[in-house]
C-alpha cells in the first residue's frame, strides 16, 4: 500500500487534531481553534522544509511554511473523519503600503473545510479567514462535534 502523507495515515496528527474538537463544541469552533492553533504553535520557516518533508517532521519540529501548514489542517481534520481540501487563495490583496501576508507573493496555500450545508477556508499562516469565504446555504443547522 502507498503510503500517503497528506491522507488517512495521520500518526500524531489525530493527537493534536482533537484537543481543538472537544465535545460540544460548534464545528466552526473547533475550525477556528485548530487554525489559530497551528498559526501559534508553527514557526514559520522558509528554510525548515523541503516539498518532500513529511507532516510528522513539521509536527516534531514545528516549523514550515504555508503549504506545510495548509497540508497539517487537512490532515487533522481527516484524522477526524472530516472532509478537507487543499486550496490556493487569489494573491495578497493587501493595498500599497500595507504590510503583506506571509507567503502571499503570487497566492496563498490554505485548506477548505466542506461540510454538506456550508463550506469555509481557512489560512492557519496568516490566522486568516479569507472573506469572502464562509459560504451557507439557506436552512443550515448549527453543527455541534457531538455530532462527529
Amino acid at each position: 500500500m502507498l503510503r500517503q502523507p497528506f491522507g488517512r495515515d495521520v500518526g500524531s496528527r489525530g493527537g493534536y487534531a482533537a484537543a481543538s474538537f472537544p465535545a460540544n463544541r460548534p464545528l466552526m469552533a473547533g475550525l477556528l481553534d485548530l487554525m489559530h492553533r497551528i498559526h501559534h504553535d508553527f514557526i514559520y520557516d522558509p528554510e525548515a522544509t523541503t516539498v518532500s518533508t513529511p507532516l510528522d517532521r513539521v509536527l516534531a519540529d514545528r516549523r514550515g511554511v504555508c503549504q506545510d501548514f495548509a497540508h497539517l489542517g487537512i490532515a487533522c481534520l481527516r484524522s477526524l473523519g472530516l472532509s478537507a481540501r487543499y486550496v490556493r487563495l487569489s494573491a495578497d490583496p493587501s493595498p500599497p503600503g500595507k504590510r503583506k501576508l506571509k507567503g502571499s507573493d503570487a497566492s496563498q496555500p490554505a485548506f477548505r473545510f466542506r461540510a454538506r450545508l456550508w463550506m469555509v477556508d481557512l489560512d492557519p499562516t496568516n490566522d486568516k479567514i479569507p472573506t469572502p469565504s464562509i459560504s451557507p446555504r439557506p436552512g443550515a443547522e448549527t453543527i455541534t462535534t457531538s455530532a462527529l
